[in-house]
Order: C-alpha cells, then sequence, then structure tokens
C-alpha cells in the first residue's frame, strides 16, 4: 500500500496559518510577530472549520431525520415495496405491486406516458449482490419493460454494480433513496406506505425474523422466508401459527 506523504497528511488549516506567517514575517521582518500571527490564525481558521462542520452534521442529521429512511430500515418486505409504490404513485406513475410468488422477478410494475418500469424491492440489512440484477434483467424482459430498478435501503456488491452498469440497470442503493425521500417528504411517504399494510395478516420467520411469504413449489404451496436464499426457512400452508405473537 502507498504510504501518504507528509504533506498529504497537513491539514489546510495548517498550511493557511502557515502562510499567512510567513507572509506578515517578509512583512515586518519580525520573527515575533509572525509567530503570534500564526497562532492566531491557527485559533480563526480552527473556529471557523469547526463551525463549518458542526453546521453540515447538523443539516446532515436533519436531512436524515427528515427523509424517513430510519423507518425504511424497519420495514418489511412488503411494506418497502408499499413505500416505493406510493413514492412512484406521487410522481405520477400507475401500477401496483406483483404477486408474493410467480413475479418473475420484479415487485413492481408502473406505467407513465407509455413508459413501463419494473422494480425490485430490497429492504436488506446486508449489500445487494449480483443475483437481484439477474432478476431484474429477466423481469424487463419479461414485462416487456422500457427502465428497470433495483431499489435497496443499503448498497450494492461490485458485482451487482458491473452488471448493471453494462446491462443499462439503474441501482437505488441508500444515498440514492436518501437523496428521493429527502426530496419528497419521505417521512410521510412511508408512513403512508405502512398505514396501508394490514399487519395482522403478516408472518414473521421464527428463524431470522423476517417476514414469511406464501410461495408455490413443486409439492404445492408454501411459506417461505422473504430472505431467501439467506434464510432457508420454510413451512407447509397448514402451519399454525400464533400471530399476535409473531409481529414486530
Amino acid at each position: 500500500m502507498k504510504r501518504k506523504s507528509k504533506k498529504d497528511d497537513t491539514p489546510i488549516e495548517m498550511v493557511i496559518a502557515l502562510a499567512i506567517g510567513i507572509y506578515n514575517y517578509t512583512k515586518t521582518k519580525s520573527l515575533n510577530k509572525a509567530v503570534v500571527a500564526f497562532f492566531i490564525s491557527i485559533f480563526i481558521i480552527g473556529g471557523i472549520s469547526i463551525t463549518i462542520k458542526y453546521i453540515r452534521n447538523k443539516k446532515d442529521n436533519e436531512r436524515l431525520l427528515n427523509s424517513g429512511i430510519d423507518i425504511a430500515d424497519k420495514m418489511s418486505g412488503e411494506e418497502f415495496e408499499k413505500f416505493l409504490l406510493v413514492h412512484f404513485q406521487k410522481l405520477g406513475y400507475k401500477g401496483d405491486t406483483t404477486p408474493k410468488s410467480n413475479d418473475y422477478g420484479a415487485d413492481l410494475v408502473l406505467t407513465k406516458d407509455g413508459e413501463k418500469i419494473v422494480v425490485q424491492a430490497k429492504r436488506w440489512s446486508s449489500k445487494v449482490g449480483i443475483e437481484a440484477v439477474q432478476q431484474i434483467i429477466g423481469a424487463k424482459s419479461y414485462y416487456k419493460a422500457n427502465r428497470c430498478i433495483v431499489a435497496t435501503n443499503n448498497y450494492f456488491t461490485p458485482n451487482a454494480i458491473n452488471l448493471a452498469s453494462s446491462s443499462s440497470v439503474d441501482l437505488w442503493d441508500r444515498n440514492k433513496l436518501l437523496e428521493i425521500m429527502s426530496k419528497s417528504n419521505g417521512r410521510e411517504t412511508a408512513k403512508e406506505a405502512t398505514s396501508q399494510i394490514d399487519i395482522s395478516k403478516r408472518i414473521i420467520c421464527p428463524k431470522c425474523g423476517s417476514e414469511m411469504i406464501l410461495k408455490k413449489g413443486k409439492y404445492g404451496s408454501f411459506y417461505g422466508c422473504y430472505k431467501y436464499p439467506k434464510c432457508t426457512f420454510t413451512k407447509n400452508i397448514s402451519w399454525k401459527i400464533d400471530l399476535k405473537k409473531s409481529y414486530k
């Protein structure tokens, strides 16, 4: 690994203060005055720098709070899909979420002004891999869509980014989602989305705590974990659950 030079490690405030000290010395020919000017500059520039950083951090915190990204992080997979749907509807798109099984890789199918978009929603606690990009590429072909998007509250792996770049797939990572939510009153959109979900019908995976969804397999319908393949917990359709104990 290439080591940084001392010049690279020198704070810009120190460089500016040193320049001011040298300039003062060339004008006054007094070393004492130059040293005083140097330390005064350090104090003033350092104070300005700290103030600027404080203001930026405060704005960033307000942006995070107003965006509602903290709500999105706590959503179930179904709620996250609904959140994205509500967002697109506010932008004038029409459409709906796809069935929980046999969705052919898309969670949302939307149209506006003759354009069709398919969206895959990933409310994950880890980075989204290449499989999500491969699935949305297939969905774009199946639904004959003009655009395709994979949206997540997290980030994407390098392989996912590379495939998306070469396949005209739009990736909405946490930063992009935060930007969108901040501009469109994301906190209210998130609350609106979660209010549309009937939590009385939600079943939670006892293994990882994620939502269980109804799927169809070779031998019929069954409950599978939303985080499959990370979590492979399944139960048959006759599974009896105390729903009140299953909710988050």
